[in-house]
């Protein structure tokens, strides 16, 4: 019996894994489409999409492999030949997607514009303007995963039902994560290579907001499914 619940453990954490990657997947896709369908310059690089996968998001995505077995997992356990990512899985996926890349977009239209851009204009990649822009939509997709992760470690309860500590290297990922996000953002070295710079407390608002936003409506979500 032990060994069923922690195979079924692993199983579910795997789900958890898959969720958080494809929805990390899903924003990163659709802040560009947006930007091509808006007809802006690209919202994010891509050498900065590849900061986010290969850097802010490994440590949060291994700390779900370590999540505790939930409570009741042998009654709430469904067919095991159910695909990772079900209907219901990839809707998940999709709608946090667009939240997180319309803040996104939202933060780097609102950085150009700021800094005098008009739609329409043709931006220079090296520009320091299109740079700050373009850290501060990075910054939002960062952070956003982090909100990501509090809720991808269960499908049906909230961070706080679970209980918000019980997966310490959760929490531990976050900071770690955090401090590379910094230091991607701060340090002169990163920035020459990775096109970032600081951004501004405006920017700011618009990652914290976002980043709250994923995690009010996914506990709205969770507490209506009950």
């Amino acid at each position: 019996v032990q060994g069923i619940k922690e195979g079924r453990t692993i199983y579910g954490n795997l789900k958890k894994f898959v969720h958080y990657v494809f929805t990390s997947n899903a924003s990163e896709l659709l802040t560009v489409i947006f930007g091509v369908v808006l007809h802006i310059p690209s919202p994010i690089m891509a050498v900065q999409i590849l900061a986010i996968d290969l850097a802010t998001d490994v440590f949060p995505s291994f700390s779900l492999s370590l999540e505790p077995t939930e409570k009741g997992i042998n009654k709430t356990f469904k067919n095991s030949n159910e695909p990772i990512v079900s209907w219901k899985g990839f809707k998940r996926i999709l709608y946090l997607g667009i939240i997180m890349a319309i803040g996104a977009v939202g933060a780097f239209v609102w950085s150009m514009m700021r800094g005098g851009w008009n739609w329409g204009e043709f931006v220079d990649e090296n520009n320091l303007l299109y740079i700050q822009s373009t850290t501060a939509a990075y910054a939002v997709l960062a952070m956003t995963q982090m909100a990501n992760l509090l809720q991808s470690r269960s499908e049906k309860l909230t961070p706080f039902e679970l209980g918000f500590f019980k997966n310490k290297f959760v929490i531990g990922s976050i900071f770690i994560s955090l401090g590379i996000l910094l230091a991607f953002m701060y340090l002169p070295f990163f920035q020459k290579y990775l096109h970032l710079s600081p951004i501004v407390w405006q920017d700011w608002l618009v990652v914290i907001i976002t980043s709250l936003a994923v995690y009010f409506f996914e506990s709205m979500r969770k507490k209506r499914g009950k």
